[in-house]
Parts: structure tokens; sequence; C-alpha cells
């Protein structure tokens, strides 16, 4: 049986060692866009809090890993396109086209950082922390600047102002909600969090949606209907959404752009799966289901193979927030660090 994983994110990774592991004999590629694996997206924060250095260390998983479980990996591609009736994929690699044959087809892209809405937020000035080159360009610029503003207040935006105000800097953060990490908290639950934030200097632009990001000589110029502001730099901490622009019309999607699945995670086509970033997550005390973009939830939607089918393990089934959150400090507790330094998967 060929598998093969588009995309070798929290979720990629874990499928295909839960695959090789279930089925020894399994022929397994994996396919990412990226020239390295293994990066986590929340590096820069451990990074900025000194928790590790240097930034490349900020890794849950190496190549060679991955190679010693006889996993096929084609790193720099970007697939393009694919037939799903047919079982093929079409990647790129340096402006040549290839295909791909699959017997199962595992989308697992996870999410990408961009905004159609906000004008100017290509500017380099304006910083990126999914990728590791994003990232190394990102530190650069933070140690050079003495105001930075945060567009975002979920999880990166509040783990990156507390270590951004450590480094000395002068912090603006901009959320277009009421309060901070709205998703996941009520504004009761924030509030101590958000007075200790400004007592330590935090500047909260709450109710401001950032419209509008110039590239100046003095720095960049953030525009919202209520206000502007001139600063050095500016973290893009806003909400990522699923990257699968290379779906076909086969497979059904939500209006929030996330696959649909069923219990077992498999797409409107019965061989292809999709799993991590890509999907919703169900929560059991409502009933209903959410986009939650975090690395738990990436790794438990991992897949498994069976004989002739793929089936979910059904870890996804009954996740709450209440115990993946640390309010105190803003720490997102989702690795250790062991006695090596080296970053684990909890």
């Amino acid at each position: 049986m060929k598998v093969v994983i588009i995309g070798a994110s929290f979720a990629g990774v874990s499928a295909a060692l839960a695959i090789r592991k279930k089925h020894p004999e399994a022929d397994i590629h994996l396919l990412d866009k990226q020239q390295t694996i293994g990066y986590l997206p929340g590096g820069i924060n451990l990074y900025l809090n000194e928790t590790i250095a240097p930034i490349e260390t900020a890794q849950f998983i190496s190549e060679k890993e991955l190679v010693a479980n006889k996993i096929s990996l084609l790193l720099n591609v970007r697939v393009v396109s694919m037939d799903s009736k047919q079982h093929i994929i079409t990647y790129e690699k340096e402006s040549v086209a290839f295909f791909m044959s699959f017997d199962k087809l595992i989308l697992a892209t996870g999410s990408s950082q961009w905004s159609k809405n906000i004008i100017g937020s290509d500017s380099e000035k304006v910083l990126k922390y999914k990728f590791l080159p994003g990232v190394r360009q990102a530190i650069e610029h933070l140690e050079k600047s003495d105001k930075v503003a945060l567009i975002g207040g979920g999880q990166i935006g509040g783990e990156a102002a507390d270590a951004l105000l450590k480094k000395g800097k002068e912090v603006h953060l901009f959320e277009r909600m009421d309060y901070l990490l709205f998703k996941y908290f009520d504004e009761e639950m924030i509030q101590r969090v958000q007075a200790e934030m400004i007592t330590r200097g935090v500047v909260f632009h709450f109710d401001e949606t950032v419209e509008k990001i110039t590239d100046t000589d003095d720095g960049l110029l953030i525009e919202t209907k209520k206000s502007e502001l001139m600063c050095d730099s500016a973290v893009f901490a806003m909400n990522v959404r699923p990257d699968i622009q290379y779906l076909d019309e086969h497979i059904q999607t939500h209006t929030d752009q996330t696959i649909m699945v069923n219990e077992y995670l498999q797409t409107s086509q019965a061989d292809i799966f999709a799993i991590g970033d890509c999907i919703q997550v169900p929560y059991s005390l409502s009933n209903e289901s959410f986009y939650i973009p975090l690395v738990n939830n990436a790794v438990r939607t991992r897949i498994s193979s069976s004989s002739k089918s793929c089936s979910a393990y059904h870890a996804v089934c009954g996740l709450d927030s209440y115990d993946r959150h640390k309010t105190c400090g803003l720490l997102y507790s989702k690795y250790r660090i062991d006695r090596s330094r080296r970053i684990i998967l909890c």
C-alpha cells in the first residue's frame, strides 16, 4: 500500500510514524514545501525567553529520524493540484512538474499566515513565525527594534508580548475583539491576566482591526479605523488559515475553508483523509466542531492505516481546552524540554 502524506506538519509526521509502526511494509511518502522539517511554530518565544538557543534547536524531529523509519522525504516541493478520482497529485520542484500516484492520501499541509484584508502585510518588516526562514529574519529585526506591534491577541501574540517585554521592548498589541485570547476564555476569566500585562507595560489596542501597514523610512505605520501607530517592526500573530489551495472540486470544505471529514477523518473521497490544521475538531460539551489549529489537536488527529482503509485514533473526540493552557506567564503547554534541551512533544 502506497501512502502519500502532503505536509510534514506535526500531524503529517505523527501520521507517518503511526502508519509505519502499524504497517512495517507500507510505502510512505512525506512531501513538504519547506527545505527543512521539524521546526516548532512557537519556537521564537522560547528563543526570546532564552529557554533555547540557537533557534534551530526548536525542533521536534529530524530528517534522520524519519529516514531511519523508512519514510521517503520530498522536501522543497510544492503540491499544486490533485486528481482525487484518479489518485494522482501534481507537485513542483524548481519549476518542474512531477506526478505521484497513491493508494491512500493524507492531507496534513497545516496552516499558513496570510491576510488578504491587510494592505501591506507582505512587508519584510511584518514578521512571520510559522517557518524557520521567517523566524531567523524576525529575530534579526526584533533585536534591532525598540517599538514592536503585535497584530493578533491569541496565544502567539500573548506569549510574544511577555517575551518582548523581558527584552525591554515597547509593546503594542492590536486585537479586533474586546479582549485577549477570546477563542479560549470568557472575558471575565482573562481580566486579571490583561491587568497584569498592562502593569508590565503592554499597550492594548482592543476592538481595532489593522487595515493597512505602510513601510516607511522611519519604520512601519500601522493603521486602523481608530488610530495610527509608528513602530520599528510588527509580528503577524493573527489566526492562521488552512493551506489547501491544491484541492480539487471533489473535496468538500466548510465555509471557513477547513476540509469536511467524518468521524474517521475521511474526506468526501473515501481514500483521502485530512488531519491537523486542515480540519475542525469536535468539542464534546457542545457537540460542535471548531477550527483550533493547535499542536496537540494536530497530533491527536494523526491517522493509522488498516489493511483496506485508514482509520482515525478516536482520541480526537472529547477534546476540551481547559487542560491545554496555563494562564500564568501566558505559556502554552504544547511541549516540554528535556535535560539535553531538546524539545519533546507532550
